[in-house]
Order: structure tokens, then sequence, then C-alpha cells
């Protein structure tokens, strides 16, 4: 090692110590490739005894190997390949080689990482059309018509629906599934409840997005959902024919809410303007149109219904109202735990009915997304998310030409007499189906 260092000259190799790691620095900060972990290495040995003796000692057996590999060439080159007197100019050049090559590296590996992007995302957006900015909007709500369905645009850039598409269902897996904001966050409760055998105690100790996860949001995200234990319980607002393919082929239990369009219209426009992300600002009559044209998240509601209804009698699908379970909550907790293989007796379905009774998951910061406001996702001078939860609200937003026109729209699109899908506007006039 002494005898390294008066070969080179001590402050020669102190320089060059320092210019091989800013270099490194700069560059394995952002693009943390193979070759840059080998830089790592290389700077590393600079400061080692074994890189001086094991150069000096083994470097021309080593001759052939550098051809292969630009770094270790540089590295045998500085070593003289076990000559004794190294100049300083043979230094100057090494360094301006080693910039060399990790500019180009970087350069290299810059466009190829670019070019797979660009790929990458011509391959997502392969089958969908790219829809005209609706200002309405926030800035950042783009959304795309994929396979029918309006979807936003960042679950295909971030990939979500490409990885939806290999996603691995579990034959005990628990889907709730649902058009937004038909009773959603109330039938999850009532299935966590029953399919744990009534754990409220679980229920309490993490909120509805942890036990409950929403398979096409960021949070907690596809890689976390993979590992989790089973039963796994998951939700999802993708219509039928956009589920993972593996789960019309296990066929895991899914559990299909449906509410009338009218309340879904009221309270579908009242959550676009609460959350912040999307902040909705047009009028009800903006959204009114959007609404009937199909134009929203998720949407058109009657292709999403239309889809599921096909399969309610599929074995492993539960088809319900949102009507009927404010009617008879009683009556459709049984049906749950039938369907989940549960038996519960009057006394417990009555204490289930009570825990997710609207005025008790208002004031449950497990089920109402209270922990919303603490993250800022919601716009403070908007309705909460646990708005109403009734029937009929529809009645204190619509005018008589709405509710023609909808009366209409609805026997147009559904075609009730022909599908059997038919709905219920007040708790005056449901049934239990």
């Amino acid at each position: 090692m002494g005898i390294f260092h008066c070969m080179l000259g001590r402050q020669f190799v102190n320089n060059l110590q320092i210019h091989l790691y800013q270099k490194y620095s700069s560059i394995c900060s952002h693009h943390p490739t193979r070759w840059f972990s080998q830089a790592h290495q290389m700077f590393i040995l600079l400061n080692t005894r074994t890189f001086y003796s094991q150069t000096l000692r083994n470097a021309p057996n080593k001759l052939l190997q550098t051809m292969s590999n630009p770094l270790h060439l540089c590295v045998h080159f500085m070593s003289g390949f076990g000559s004794e007197h190294v100049d300083l100019k043979k230094w100057k050049l090494i360094k301006r080689l080693f910039s060399t090559f990790l500019f180009g590296s970087t350069l290299i590996i810059t466009i190829f990482v670019k070019r797979k992007r660009q790929k990458s995302k011509r391959e997502l957006l392969q089958d969908c059309e790219l829809l005209p900015h609706d200002s309405n909007y926030s800035e950042n709500m783009v959304f795309m018509r994929y396979k029918g369905y309006i979807i936003p645009q960042n679950l295909f850039l971030k990939g979500i629906m490409r990885d939806l598409m290999d996603f691995k269902v579990r034959e005990d897996d628990i889907f709730v599934v649902s058009f937004p904001k038909t009773g959603t966050t109330w039938v999850q409760e009532l299935v966590y409840i029953i399919a744990t055998d009534m754990d409220f105690t679980a229920a309490q100790a993490k909120n509805l997005e942890q036990r409950f996860p929403f398979i096409e949001f960021l949070y907690p995200g596809l890689n976390t959902i993979k590992k989790m234990s089973s039963p796994r319980f998951l939700k999802s607002h993708l219509p039928y024919s956009l589920l993972p393919p593996e789960a019309h082929q296990i066929k895991p239990k899914v559990v299909y809410i449906v509410r009338n369009p009218k309340d879904v219209l009221v309270s579908y426009y009242h959550f676009l303007r609460m959350v912040k992300e999307i902040s909705y600002k047009g009028s009800f009559e903006e959204f009114f149109k959007s609404f009937l044209d199909g134009k929203i998240p998720y949407g058109p509601i009657w292709k999403h219904y239309l889809e599921w209804w096909e399969h309610r009698n599929d074995e492993n699908v539960l088809f319900l109202f949102y009507e009927d379970l404010h009617k008879n909550i009683v009556a459709n907790v049984k049906r749950i735990a039938d369907f989940l293989g549960k038996s519960l007796t009057e006394e417990e379905i009555k204490r289930i009915a009570y825990h997710c009774s609207f005025q008790q998951m208002a004031k449950n910061p497990s089920v109402n997304y209270s922990h919303w406001d603490d993250l800022d996702f919601r716009n403070k001078n908007e309705s909460k998310f646990m708005r109403k939860g009734i029937v009929g609200d529809w009645k204190n937003y619509f005018t008589k030409e709405m509710n023609q026109v909808m009366d209409e729209w609805i026997e147009e699109k559904f075609q009730s007499e022909e599908t059997g899908l038919s709905f219920h506007y007040d708790l005056q006039d449901t049934f239990i189906q």
C-alpha cells in the first residue's frame, strides 16, 4: 500500500478519489443502475488495501477480462497493468476516459429508459380514447374512454389498470363492487362485520381503507394488497368486464350494490365537489347533463348496472338494492350472512344492523372517512363524506322538467320491461327483491 502511494503521490490519489466520488454521486442519485453500482464499488476499492495489492499482483491475469467491461479496463489501466511507473498525464487521461464513460452511460441509459416509458405508455393507452378536458374538473383530472367506460387517466399512467389484469385473485377473497355513491361504504362494513364473526374490535382498530382496500386506488396499492392475509376484503368500482380476469375464473364471492339513479346523481355531484383532487365546480344542471350523457368517472351508469345485472344469478354474486337495505336492514343482513356462509342469531343481526346504521357510521371514525380531513383530501367548505344516507334526496334538487327528462332516460337506458331491472325512488314503494 505504501509503495502504491509513493508511485502516485498521495495528493493525486486523493484528488482522483474526490473526482470519482463526485461523478458517482451526481449520476447515481438519479440513475441507480448496475453500471453505477460498479462505479461505487470501484470508488470503495480505491480506499482499501485489497485494491492496491490485488491490482498489482493479478493485473496481468485479468487483462482479457477488462476488455468486456469498460470499468474494469479503467481500473486496470489505472494500475498500469503491474507497471511501477505511472505518470500524471496517464492519470489525467484516465480521468477523462472515466468521465466520458460515465457521461456516455448516463446518456444511453436515459435514452433507453425514456423510450421504454414511451413504449409502455403507448401500450397502456392503445385501447383508450383521450377525452377533451372538462373545465369543471381540476386540471389534473383527465379521463379516458376505455372499453365503453370513462376511467381516470391516472389509472393507466400509474400502471394500475395494467397491473389489475395480472392481479392474482384468491378463492376466499370477498369483493364489494359498485358504481360510486350507491352505498358502497355501508355494504363494506356490513360484509366485514359479518365475515369476521362480529369482530368489532378489529373493525375499530383500522379504518375501512386499510381493512377493505380499494384495488384501483394508489393507497395502499396492489403490492400491499397482494401480501394481505386471507381472507382479503376488496373494494372496486370497476364494471364486470374490467375486473381482474382471474375474478371470472376463480369466482370469489362478490357483493354488488345498486341505488336508484336519481339519488346516485345527487350524491355523486356532492362527492365530486368534496374530493379536493377532483374539485368539481360545475353547476348541478351541468352535472345532470354529464350524468345522463355517461360522461362521469366510471360511467355510464346504465352500462355498469346492466353488466352486473346479467350476472345477478351467478352462484358467487349477491345483488343488493340500497333502498331495500333502508326498508328492511334485518332481512338484508341475513341475506348477506347466508351468502357468506355465516349463521347469526336474531340478537346478533340486530346488533349488526345497529352498528351499521347511518347514525352510528356517521360518527364512527373507522368508517366515516374523517381521516381525509387530516390528510387534506376534502374541501372543507363542501359536504362531509357521510352526507345524508337517505332515499329520495333527489326531490330536493330536481325540477319537474329534470324529473321528466330522467324518467324518460331511465326507461330508454335500462329498459326495465325487457331487462327486469327497476328502481324505487322513495321508501313508500320499496320492497325486498
